[in-house]
């Protein structure tokens, strides 16, 4: 595998002496040694965001959000279009749990009232809801995208 820096090929690095001496950014977990993760997951001073505000911090979430919100709509498209249930439901409680977080309320209400009824009644028929949901995705970016 080209450019594998690793013995395992996981492009992963072999040694975590790396990672203590800030060459890496990655280091083997203490309770399994065969994982490895991110410097940052093991030495939370090693992460950017413990110096940030809680301000900060939201802000940094609600620009998240905003840039992942359209790409999160098309995958419960795609789902529900595809007939594919059960990924549409993963990806609507996913969407619920980070819009109820960034207040948008009307992509949670429309996230709910999709998934709630996949889950009774599977996908077929769920165009209108699923367009509520598109609508509703719409107006929150751009509501969101324009307050300070």
């Amino acid at each position: 595998m080209s450019g594998d820096r690793s013995k395992s090929g996981q492009g992963l690095p072999d040694s975590d002496e790396s990672c203590r001496d800030g060459s890496s950014h990655w280091t083997t977990s203490s309770s399994n040694p065969k994982i490895r993760l991110p410097c940052a997951v093991i030495d939370p001073a090693r992460s950017e965001s413990t110096h940030l505000s809680d301000a900060e911090i939201a802000q940094r979430f609600l620009g998240d959000y905003l840039a992942l919100l359209a790409e999160r709509a098309e995958r419960v498209r795609r789902h529900v279009r595809a007939f594919d249930t059960t990924d549409a439901v993963v990806v609507l409680r996913s969407l619920e749990t980070s819009s109820q977080m960034a207040n948008a309320a009307d992509v949670v209400a429309a996230a709910q009232a999709l998934r709630m009824s996949i889950e009774e009644q599977g996908s077929t028929g769920m165009e209108p809801l699923l367009a509520a949901l598109l609508t509703a995705v719409e107006a929150t970016r751009k509501r969101l995208s324009t307050e300070d």
